[in-house]
């Protein structure tokens, strides 16, 4: 299994935790909410993704949480990820769109 964490705008009670395939749920103070846990394959992740357009949360962030690093505190995975949005950001096309 592979585990991911996916960081959505805006906080979402423990409850919802079984409807999103068990994954643990981290509010944050930013205001947004971590998803992290282990999931069977990509399948999995896009039903996830399926979940979280179904609520109409805006996706901040999806990374998979390297080997060695903890499900519980995927913080270098989020960073890495922050920081790769941040260099797509400011290395746009010049014609007014954003890299994603």
């Amino acid at each position: 299994m592979i585990v991911y964490a996916i960081r959505v705008k805006g906080h979402l009670d423990q409850h919802w935790s079984a409807w999103f395939n068990g994954l643990a749920i981290s509010c944050e103070a930013d205001g947004s909410t971590l998803l992290c846990g282990p999931l069977a394959d990509e399948a999995a992740l896009h039903g996830v993704l399926m979940k979280v357009r179904d609520l109409a949360l805006p996706l901040i962030a999806v990374s998979r949480v390297a080997k060695g690093e903890s499900r519980d505190d995927p913080g270098p995975a989020m960073e890495r990820t922050n920081r790769e949005e941040e260099k797509n950001v400011t290395t746009g096309s010049g014609n007014g769109e954003t890299a994603v």
